[in-house]
């Protein structure tokens, strides 16, 4: 199939106040995959993980192409991160994503998309950010609530086995060590297994039972609250695999679709501090170079591809057949 050229629109339109401390010369956007045919589309809204301190590459455009080349009209976020840890994001990246989910649907006639099937889909902690907005929506705008979510391999609890790094890049460095009321509401909040109630949209969750980082007693728990709320919903847990899996097939093992453009807010956060130095070691700046010319060279390392993980992307679309068809 041919691939349209991408659309870039802003998450923050002109006037509009955007002012993160660390973002220098980034601004938030979304990448959109439009099918040229008149008849509105579903669309997948995609969320990639970075623990909070990037937006990955590896799960953009080659799991995008995937629900493209099924018919779906594809949007990927790149939504403000906290490279270095030294600014925490708070609400941020939800308004963000939230902000990203009302121009879709407001402007459904100009993306083609229908305004009533529309899926964010998040990786990590990107799932994390997804997850916030499938139970925080009455937050963040009345237009922001997706119509389904897929999670994949999902940060969901700050609590007890929490991956921490995440939470740190989102609520501050100390916000496990703090004792204030605060604190404690902040965790409590972005716990999101707390949250889930009669009005959380259909949710997909897939994760390995080997995760190492994120382990999949996150899913787990998210998934007893859908059931207990009577939350439409399917749980698929694989037997092995790492963290980080994207589409775990061929295509991801090779590199061969990631999206370069998610990786220069890296770029633009270490050049950014190397001349200011906030407060940021130059071992942690060489590290973000690291990491950016690491996915820029796209070299494939030691990835190899896990045919059973991969099933996933098929068996998402098949859950989402069955939400919308019962529409």
């Amino acid at each position: 199939m041919e691939i349209n050229e991408s659309i870039f629109f802003p998450i923050w339109e002109e006037g509009e106040k955007y002012d993160y401390p660390m973002a220098f010369d980034f601004r938030p956007g979304v990448h959109a995959y439009i099918h040229e045919k008149d008849e509105a589309a579903r669309a997948v809204v995609m969320v990639p993980g970075g623990a909070y301190k990037l937006v990955s590459p590896t799960e953009s455009w080659s799991v995008g192409r995937k629900y493209y080349e099924a018919g779906y009209n594809v949007f990927i976020v790149r939504y403000t991160t906290n490279l270095f840890k030294t600014d925490p994001l708070y609400d941020l990246p939800l308004r963000e994503l939230a902000k990203a989910i009302s121009i879709i649907r407001r402007e459904h006639v100009r993306y083609k998309t229908d305004p009533g099937k529309i899926t964010v889909l998040g990786f990590s902690a990107g799932a994390h950010l997804a997850a916030s907005l499938l139970v925080h929506h009455n937050d963040v705008g009345s237009d922001a609530r997706p119509d389904a979510g897929i999670l994949a391999y999902p940060v969901i609890t700050a609590m007890e086995g929490a991956h921490q790094e995440s939470f740190q890049a989102l609520l501050g460095m100390d916000i496990y060590e703090r004792k204030d009321e605060e604190a404690a509401r902040l965790l409590r909040y972005y716990s999101l297994e707390n949250w889930v109630d009669e009005d959380t949209p259909p949710v997909f969750l897939w994760h390995t039972v080997t995760d190492e980082l994120v382990p999949c007693a996150n899913s787990i728990i998210f998934e007893e609250k859908l059931r207990q709320k009577g939350i439409m919903h399917a749980l698929h847990l694989y037997s092995q695999g790492p963290h980080g899996l994207s589409s775990a097939d061929e295509e991801w093992a090779d590199r061969v679709s990631e999206d370069t453009w998610c990786i220069e807010q890296v770029k633009e956060a270490y050049e950014g501090v190397a001349g200011t130095k906030p407060g940021v070691s130059k071992a942690m700046i060489l590290d973000a170079k690291v990491c950016y010319e690491d996915h820029v060279t796209k070299e494939r390392g030691d990835r190899m591809p896990y045919k059973e993980v991969s099933a996933w992307i098929r068996d998402s679309m098949a859950f989402l057949d069955n939400v919308f068809d019962r529409k």
